[in-house]
């Protein structure tokens, strides 16, 4: 297949897979039989992600406060991934009405990535935090500290577990479609702590007041996709995959405030809402035998994360839930053995 007839090649897929709706499968192909019964994969990769950036920090020289100390809005994550499947080659133990080898999937992984920042602050009042709950008046942190540093540390983690249904729809030789349902479920994670440290000359350095925050959102719905997969040869397999996971959520979240060791101020807050998590990928398969090895690229955007909103003056209502997408792109390798 050359790539320069792309048109003609999508209306052949299209017109064959009319075809095949209208009068059965077609003969059979067997470079699509599974390699055995039970497979058990892993996979590691990196995420490149991008979150709102969270702000927990006001400074000013003079007494003339400012914002100051937002959180790394981008960073790299690291994931591990593990399935556990069942292939139906035969067609004896799963309905599939529309296709063949048919699957049953159990796929979870998990996720961690961390950033962290940090500002110098000059000026006769170096910096504060606004407190959780802004009722509590929070003490100038540095009165006589000329210099000051603000630090940020961001902890995300997350970890997403799936029961899926998958089956092959062969709409050309050596081509086949392979949609997807099921149920998913993620728990998200994301931790953030402002410090702000006296660096005087005069003086040690020292922790002055911390701020803390620690957010979770419980994820589960429906998940829906397909993978258009195409086999040259026995051996090797190229595929473009979309995804899409419909999903409500329960967020809550909790932040503290404390100055010298001494607790200022504590809020907590809750949340329900609705969530779409949309996931594209590209990627490549090499098989021999019962290995396959894989090689995946994608990208994804997921409509709503919690995060802490924090007061920056006294005006300013308490810590609080607030929410926005996250984006992400990243890569993924596997490896799969099939046992009879």
């Amino acid at each position: 297949m050359r790539f320069h007839e792309s048109p003609r090649v999508i209306f052949s897929l299209i017109l064959a897979f009319g075809l095949t709706a209208a009068t059965g499968a077609q003969a059979h192909d067997e470079r699509w039989d599974p390699a055995g019964r039970f497979y058990f994969g892993l996979d590691v990769g990196a995420e490149y992600v991008d979150l709102a950036g969270i702000q927990g920090t006001v400074a000013g020289p003079f007494g003339l406060l400012d914002e100051l100390g937002e959180t790394d809005e981008t960073f790299w994550t690291e994931s591990i991934g593990a399935v556990l499947g069942f292939a139906d080659g035969a067609g004896l133990s799963l309905p599939d009405p529309i296709g063949e080898n048919a699957r049953i999937e159990l796929r979870g992984r998990y996720t961690r990535g961390d950033s962290d920042s940090s500002a110098d602050i000059l000026g006769s009042l170096a910096g504060q935090f606004s407190p959780a709950d802004p009722t509590v008046v929070a003490s100038i942190a540095c009165l006589c500290i000329f210099q000051a540093r603000a630090s940020q540390e961001t902890d995300l983690r997350t970890w997403n577990l799936d029961l899926l249904y998958r089956t092959d729809v062969e709409l050309v030789d050596g081509v086949v479609v392979t949609p997807l349902v099921g149920v998913t479920y993620t728990n998200f994670r994301l931790q953030n702590e402002f410090t702000l440290l006296a660096t005087d000359l005069v003086a040690p350095e020292f922790v002055v007041s911390k701020l803390r925050d620690d957010t979770t959102g419980h994820y589960g719905g429906l998940a829906l996709g397909a993978d258009l997969r195409a086999r040259p040869m026995g051996f090797l397999e190229f595929s473009l995959g979309l995804r899409t996971d419909l999903m409500g959520v329960r967020s809550t979240m909790q932040s503290e405030l404390d100055e010298m060791g001494i607790e200022l101020g504590s809020e907590s807050d809750g949340e329900t809402d609705f969530a779409a998590r949309v996931t594209t990928s590209l990627g490549v398969t090499l098989t021999a035998g019962p290995v396959e090895l894989g090689l995946e690229g994608y990208a994804n955007w997921l409509s709503y994360t919690p995060y802490a909103r924090h007061p920056l003056s006294g005006t300013d209502d308490v810590s609080h839930i607030d929410e926005g997408d996250m984006w992400g792109a990243g890569w993924r390798a596997s490896l799969t053995l099939y046992f009879p």
